[in-house]
């Protein structure tokens, strides 16, 4: 089939396409309401000192491609849980596309190629101090989100994230599920397509395989084993097509193996145009709870030599309130002698 025609039969489903993405925006808020929370107005990452460094310098945050997470099995539970579900219902549109179940692990791994970026709705969570930089290292950036957006950019390409709060009760999880199969075939019935799937040229089933597919990967990612449940994760979804991908994608080596991700800096737009922000919208960062006097010090100097104002009204260093001790790493070294000088942002 040549493009021309695909592109035809793609233009013949029109209407269809458009109510999938209708839909999709409606996923997106059943998963926040779900949860139970609100858009946050400010969001929180934890990461090392070398962490810290390569955001201030690179103006951005690195969105990783899911297959390359600290934990292999992250994405596994919101995969099963949508194929398993999808093979338990009767609705005709699943059963007549019984292919679409074989191939949901290839198409959300290879086709879709998702990328996220981590946070946490809190600044000063003790597993979240050990499992990004231990009692005594680390640090937890506060990110103000209220007035823009994170986004993957390069030329004209412009792929926005999704902020999706992470679901970890099975029983919400199994709701969003049956509500999206619910609107699927609603969706296909009212197209009057539902009688006509096994006659198809193979491309159009495809086409809608394709809009199924994309319509569950929301869900897929934002689903988390319940055990995970005291990070109180958010996390902002990528998820460019393969044209995007190829031309967004950089790598970086980790012990020896290469890990792709995507750039993701904070976008605004005065409506006429989208711009990055002239600075990281760091409120505040917060030091782990056996941090001293030094690790205070070294990081203001290095937050003003960067250009950052911290202080009163400006960017706020904070310490940790976990009353934790390591004598190794706290130095009670005072530098009240020293007055370092502060440029205001403006």
């Amino acid at each position: 089939m040549s493009f021309e025609q695909f592109q035809k039969q793609f233009e013949d489903l029109g209407p269809l396409v458009s109510e999938f993405t209708n839909l999709h925006e409606y996923v997106e808020q059943l998963i926040i309401d779900s949860s139970g929370k609100k858009i946050p107005t400010s969001l929180f990452h934890y990461t090392s000192a070398q962490g810290l460094d390569g955001i201030v310098q690179s103006q951005s945050l690195w969105a990783i491609d899911c297959r390359f997470l600290n934990d292999s099995q992250e994405m596994k539970d919101g995969l099963e849980r949508v194929i398993k579900r999808l093979s338990e219902t009767n609705k005709p549109v699943f059963s007549t596309l019984g292919a679409l179940l074989s191939d949901f692990d290839e198409v959300f791994h290879d086709v879709m190629s998702p990328h996220l970026v981590s946070f946490c709705d809190t600044d000063d969570l003790l597993s979240q101090w050990r499992a990004y930089g231990s009692e005594a290292c680390g640090y937890c950036l506060e990110f103000d989100v209220s007035d823009s957006s994170l986004a993957a950019c390069k030329g004209n390409i412009v792929v926005y994230a999704n902020l999706l709060p992470v679901i970890y009760d099975n029983d919400v999880k199994e709701r969003i599920i049956e509500e999206i199969i619910n609107k699927v075939s609603s969706l296909i019935e009212k197209s009057g397509l539902t009688g006509q799937l096994e006659d198809l040229p193979e491309t159009t089933t495809g086409i809608i395989k394709g809009l199924i597919h994309n319509l569950f990967t929301l869900p897929m990612l934002a689903f988390k084993n319940s055990g995970f449940s005291e990070e109180r994760e958010w996390r902002a979804v990528f998820y460019p097509n393969l044209v995007q991908t190829r031309e967004l994608r950089k790598f970086r080596s980790n012990s020896g193996i290469f890990i792709p991700y995507l750039d993701s800096i904070f976008l605004q737009s005065d409506h006429e145009r989208l711009f990055q922000r002239a600075r990281l919208p760091i409120s505040s960062v917060r030091l782990p709870p056996s941090a001293g006097n030094t690790a205070l010090k070294g990081l203001e100097m290095y937050l003003n030599s960067q250009g950052f104002a911290t202080g009163p009204g400006m960017l706020e260093i904070k310490k940790s309130a976990i009353p934790l001790r390591n004598q190794g790493t706290i130095n009670s070294v005072s530098y009240t002698h020293l007055t370092l000088p502060t440029k205001r942002i403006v």
